[in-house]
Formats: structure tokens, sequence, C-alpha cells
């Protein structure tokens, strides 16, 4: 049988499909994608049993077939290929075989059968409500920066959604820093699960506008994208208690009104005096409506002060530079209120006015 479709909107949906496919595994299919070839229509499905990513677009054809190809063999065929319809012609025998068609350029692919690929379970009848696009692409540049990067912790690689009362709240921590990102939604049902940085990192590249729809089970969670369904298995565990972490307001001693960029720009200018081999903590001395700056390692001596509003107690405090820096960038806001207890306790970095999210970072100790 023969099916057409079109190469730049074929080499655009692989592109998403394959990040889903499996890099190794020790079932090829694993690392294959699925085609389904219906009238009128192919649908793609790339799924390694924790991520799962699918969409239907247009296709000339009238029959019907389905058949795995190896993601990265196909995907950059369909790269290179002209940007003109793509003609498959699959044969079945012993084999199956997908030869591609498109201008001068002739491939033969060998294919695998679809009946050992996993299908992604039906999410359909679970619990489900709708948030903006942006405002959930948001949600997650907000946060992970805070995503543990090791799976010492497997439930750390993951960010915690919260949702009760109207109010979604998206957590990640990593033992040194916590994000939280904070939006109200029209949805008054009440869950707690956590979701794999990789999934949302996928989500992120597919949305564009609109709104998207989220669909939970309990063990599951679907994104409706557009013409995309980003499919995930929930991670397993219990996420840490992040509220007891966060500093009571009655013992905070000192609040610190600052702009963001330039407070931003100087730990960055700082970090150029520390690497991986010298961990040396940038040193933060808040007194007189000042914030001084300073660190000192054997690649020199870096200082600088920046104006700013403080209240309360003057105080000294040690950070890790880049995770200060990776909060600030992803503060959205011109200016932030920090949150100070003494040069011990952690730091609360939130908005001067709101609280669509908060920030924790841990103090290095100065000698």
């Amino acid at each position: 049988m023969k099916f057409s479709v079109n190469q730049k909107i074929l080499n655009e949906a692989l592109g998403y499909v394959s990040k889903a496919s499996a890099d190794k595994s020790p079932l090829p299919v694993l690392e294959g994608i699925k085609f389904t070839v219906a009238p009128g229509e192919l649908t793609l499905l790339g799924f390694d049993m924790e991520i799962g990513i699918t969409t239907t677009i247009e296709a000339d054809c009238t029959e019907s077939v389905s058949f795995v190809l190896n993601a990265r063999l196909i995907c950059e065929i369909v790269r290179t290929l002209p940007n003109e319809n793509v003609t498959f012609e699959i044969k079945k025998s012993d084999t199956i075989t997908a030869k591609l068609i498109a201008g001068n350029v002739k491939a033969s692919i060998a294919a695998m059968s679809a009946e050992d690929f996993p299908n992604i379970p039906d999410y359909k009848s679970n619990a489900s409500f709708e948030i903006d696009g942006e405002t959930f692409k948001e949600m997650i540049n907000m946060t992970k920066f805070a995503v543990a990067q090791n799976d010492i912790k497997p439930i750390l690689t993951g960010e915690l959604f919260e949702i009760g009362g109207g109010v979604f709240k998206m957590v990640a921590l990593d033992g040194y820093k916590l994000a939280l990102s904070r939006e109200n939604i029209d949805f008054q049902g009440k869950f707690k699960f956590v979701i794999k940085s990789k999934s949302l990192n996928e989500c992120v590249s597919l949305i564009k506008t609109g709104t998207i729809k989220l669909f939970i089970s309990e063990k599951n969670a679907a994104f409706e994208i557009g013409n995309y369904i980003v499919f995930t298995r929930l991670l397993e565990g219990e996420f840490h208690n992040y509220a007891n972490a966060i500093p009571r307001e009655e013992n905070v001693t000192a609040t610190v009104r600052i702009k963001t960029s330039p407070f931003l720009k100087s730990i960055e200018r700082s970090q150029l005096f520390i690497d991986e081999k010298i961990k040396s903590p940038v040193r933060l001395n808040f007194s007189d409506n000042l914030v001084q700056l300073s660190c000192k390692t054997i690649k020199g001596e870096f200082y600088d002060e920046i104006e700013c509003d403080v209240n309360g107690q003057e105080l000294e405090i040690g950070f890790n530079g880049r995770y200060l820096a990776d909060a600030l960038k992803s503060a959205a806001s011109d200016e932030v209120l920090l949150k100070l207890i003494n040069g011990h306790s952690p730091m609360v970095v939130t908005p001067i006015e709101g609280d669509d999210f908060l920030y924790l970072v841990l103090p290095i100790r100065l000698h």
C-alpha cells in the first residue's frame, strides 16, 4: 500500500514525537516510532514506557496499516528530503519494508511490527482541568532550575503538582534550593502528584498559544497541547514536606527590596572568580540600604555594592552564587523582596507584591 504526506509537516511531527523514543533499549521496538495509517491521516507515536508523545497529521491514503520505524533513522532521512510530498510504499511479507520516495530520492528502511509496540493507556475518562498554555509554561520555567539533577532521590527529579481550593502550586527542590510557583485556576478538585521534569520540558517545547488540558489518574498524567498529546508516568514516592522548610514570617529579622537585574548581574560577575574546582561563596553584607557583594579566591578578588531598601537588622550571609543567580533569573519581576533570619538560615525570595512565586536558597557558612 501507498500513502503520501507533506515533508515539512512530517519532519516537524517526527522531531517532537521522537523525543519520547528510547535512546537504547533491550526492546528495539521502543527505539522506534509507531506509524498508524488510516484513510486521510497518519498518527505518530513515540513511547519509552515512561513518556509518550503522539500526534495526527493529514495524509493522502485510502487504506490502513501500522508499522514501526527506527526513530533516529527515519528522522534523519525525512529531515534531509526535498520540501515536497513524501510517498511511502509499504510491503509486507515475512518482513516489513518501507520505501520512501521524494523527488529523485529513494530510500528503503526495514520496519518492525507494530504488534509489539505499547499503546498509551486511555486517559479521557480521568479527572481534568484546563490552564492557559503560556501561564503553564511560565510556571515550569520559574521552577525547573530547582529540580534535582541526579537520581539519588528519584522523587526530586520531578516537580510536585499541588492542586486544591482553586489554587495550583508547582514545587521543585533539590536540597539546596526550593522553587514554588502559584496560580489560581477554575478547578475545585484536590490532587497531589509528581511529574518528571523531562516530561514537563517536552510540554514546554510544544506550547505555542491557547489552553492546554491536563488529565490526571492515580499513576499517569496526559497533556493535550494543540495537536499533540504528552503522556507521562507519575513518579512514585513521597515528596518532601516543602512547607516546613519555608521560614515563618515571625522569624524574619530583615527584609530587603532590591532591583533584580543589577543584583543578578553583580552575582554573575562574582562567578567569574569561582568555578567547580574553587567552591567559594559570594559574601553578601546588608546594611545602610546597601548590599555589599564580595568574594576572594586564588583567581583574585571581587567587590561590588548595590543600592537597596534594607529594613531590620544588619547581617552578613554567604551563598553559592550559581544557585542564587538561578533564582533571580527565574523571578518574573523587576524587583524582588529578600527575607532573612540570620547568617545561617535559608533566604526567601518573593515578588514585592502577591505570591506568584517563592524561592528558597540555602546559605553557605562563612569563615
